[in-house]
């Protein structure tokens, strides 16, 4: 398996922090990480072209970007320290409470799978807008803004999402969001 990319690490890492108690020192993690992607130690151990393991500072930038994002606490050097910013994005993915050990990436989506946990019972609100969303969009997602917007567009065109409103001037004079 490839090594995941930074931006694939992020979720996990944050998850594997706040299920070890919130805060950890960094070589409390690497090991945990490596078997979550199924990595070799062969993997592991592979070098990056500056030196050191590619594995390693991918870890180290995903630790980095959320800092940067305030997910994570930089205050203390040589601890990794959840914020709260950091617990209330755990609770928007559905991952407080949820054991590390019981995630693992996708194939397809790599750790991003862990951002969607299979839930254990969905509401019935769940299953109705599952339904329509089925039923109004069977091909999928529509793409953003090539299946919106045709090259004639001259006019204002508004499209209504629940709670926003945008408006979208003809090709190339920006989005307008309305809240």
């Amino acid at each position: 398996m490839p090594i995941p990319s930074q931006k694939d690490i992020q979720i996990p890492l944050l998850h594997l922090i706040y299920s070890k108690g919130g805060k950890v020192e960094p070589m409390e993690v690497f090991d945990e990480l490596a078997a979550y992607f199924g990595l070799t130690e062969e993997e592991t151990e592979e070098k990056h072209r500056s030196g050191g393991g590619k594995f390693y500072k991918r870890i180290a930038w995903a630790r980095y970007y959320l800092c940067e994002e305030g997910l994570l606490d930089r205050s203390s050097h040589g601890i990794w320290k959840i914020t709260e910013k950091g617990k209330k994005e755990l609770s928007r993915l559905r991952l407080v409470g949820r054991p590390f050990s019981g995630l693992t990436p996708s194939k397809d989506q790599g750790a991003l799978s862990a951002v969607n946990p299979v839930r254990e019972s969905e509401s019935d609100d769940e299953k109705i807008i599952e339904l329509i969303l089925q039923e109004i969009a069977p091909d999928g997602p529509k793409k953003f803004p090539d299946d919106f917007l045709d090259d004639n567009c001259t006019d204002f065109y508004e499209v209504e999402l629940p709670g926003t409103q945008l408006q979208f001037a003809p090709a190339g004079r920006g989005t307008t969001v309305k809240s």
